[in-house]
């Protein structure tokens, strides 16, 4: 296995009702740092020298993991037409959905770590 990760790999998912995601394989140092940066978001008030730190909550982790790995989908507005991909519209996808991609993306890393630590 390269040591460097291949941006244009990645594994297709089929959710639920039938529609296919396509998530990266892996992220890069810097596609994690992004992600880390998301999870954990704070601010320097320069007056009074305070850290503030925003609140985490669980769905704000499953977007951030949706918006670090997602890459492509097939879904479909209620007019049947297809929704291009894109962050925006990552943002705009139901709790359900994203619940599913990360718990998704989850089991993937899950599977590739361990398959990782076999051949170690």
């Amino acid at each position: 296995m390269s040591r460097f990760v291949d941006r244009a790999a990645t594994d297709e998912v089929t959710l639920a009702n039938g529609d296919r995601v396509w998530v990266r394989q892996r992220l890069t140092g810097e596609d994690q740092a992004l992600l880390s940066r998301e999870l954990v978001k704070m601010s320097l008030d320069a007056a009074s020298g305070e850290v503030a730190v925003e609140e985490f909550t669980w769905y704000n982790q499953q977007v951030a993991v949706c918006r670090a790995y997602l890459v492509r989908w097939d879904f479909r507005d209620d007019e049947e037409q297809a929704v291009p991909f894109s962050p925006e519209a990552v943002n705009r996808l139901d709790d359900y959905t994203v619940a599913e991609i990360a718990q998704a993306v989850d089991r993937l890393q899950k599977t590739r770590r361990e398959a990782f630590q076999k051949k170690a």
